[in-house]
């Protein structure tokens, strides 16, 4: 055999023998692994979006020829703080709370149970929207982090209403009647909601979600101004109506993207996605083609002490002579 060729096996077998060795003595030097990242835990968040409701008044001088729908639109801006659980590879559950402020503003004729009655004009204005809900949703991503969820739950709704009776142009017959001031009050209300969302982990510690809700309200009630009713007669007779209550019910469309912070987190963390080289699956008892083929297959010895370098020389000497 060529001492050039017996040179290159004799470098081969000590890469072959010290590789496995090598390899499993750098393992020693990596950190552990960290915790594999879940949904669990605590979140909390701010979130801003858009909203149209419509508030219905009851006409309670009789069925309304026109109007008593009230449309609002505007935006929101709150907060939420929630907890979920990941009770399966793909499954979260959660509860979450929020509170928002709306601002929206709306009018419209209401109370004309008649062509003969003077109408008013309904304004709404809506100030804030609470929620307490619990939701259950899938990842839908190999890397679990991407969530596709439904909810349902609880809501309260704070709004102004004001309704202001109609001009009266009678002043000029005998016996003129005219509407009373306008009336005014908080509506407040509670109900229910569903809704359903998108939220992905953009980082360990932030994810952002996208998300529809459907909001609605039990009625609540406001006094009505006095009115009044007048014949198409020449002159025309007058009758005044009083006072009444109304029920004004709400409901809601809202649409909002939120961020939330995973409460416990590295706020600066990021991602870190490592391909999985092939070395690494390598096991560290690897033999050498040429022991095996000898009938002479060992494990690899440890290397960092004499007795292991003084066993790879024994093995390669004979290897070695001319």
């Amino acid at each position: 055999m060529y001492a050039p060729t017996r040179t290159l096996l004799s470098a081969t077998f000590i890469v072959s023998a010290l590789m496995p060795a090598a390899l499993a003595s750098a393992a020693d030097f990596l950190p552990p692994p960290l915790p594999a990242w879940t949904w669990a835990g605590f979140y909390i968040g701010g979130q801003i979006g858009g909203f149209g409701g419509t508030s219905t008044f009851s006409d309670p001088y009789g069925p309304s020829v026109f109007g008593d729908k009230v449309t609002t639109n505007g935006f929101l801006a709150g907060l939420q703080l929630g907890y979920d659980w990941q009770v399966a590879p793909k499954w979260v559950v959660g509860v979450v709370a929020d509170t928002s402020y709306l601002d929206g503003k709306g009018s419209f004729t209401c109370m004309q149970a008649a062509a003969t009655i003077i109408g008013s004009n309904c304004e709404v204005t809506t100030r804030a929207l609470a929620t307490m809900a619990g939701r259950v949703g899938f990842l839908v991503d190999p890397l679990n982090h991407t969530l596709v969820y439904g909810k349902a739950g609880g809501a309260w709704t704070d709004s102004h209403v004001s309704i202001h009776p109609g001009n009266a142009p009678f002043g000029d017959f005998p016996g003129a009647e005219f509407p009373g001031s306008a009336t005014s009050a908080n509506a407040s209300a509670w109900g229910g909601m569903i809704g359903a969302g998108l939220e992905h982990a953009l980082a360990p510690a932030w994810s952002i979600s996208f998300e529809y809700n459907y909001y609605r309200f039990a009625s609540a009630n406001v006094s009505t101004p006095q009115t009044i009713s007048a014949t198409r007669t020449v002159p025309p007779a007058f009758t005044v109506d009083p006072s009444i209550t109304s029920g004004v019910t709400a409901d809601m469309q809202v649409v909002k993207l939120a961020l939330n912070y995973h409460w416990g987190e590295d706020l600066a963390a990021a991602w870190t996605y490592a391909p999985a080289f092939a070395i690494a699956a390598m096991p560290v008892t690897a033999q050498p083609a040429f022991l095996a083929k000898a009938g002479r297959s060992r494990a690899a010895p440890a290397i960092g002490t004499a007795p292991a370098l003084q066993r790879i020389r024994a093995a390669v000497a004979p290897s070695c002579r001319g």
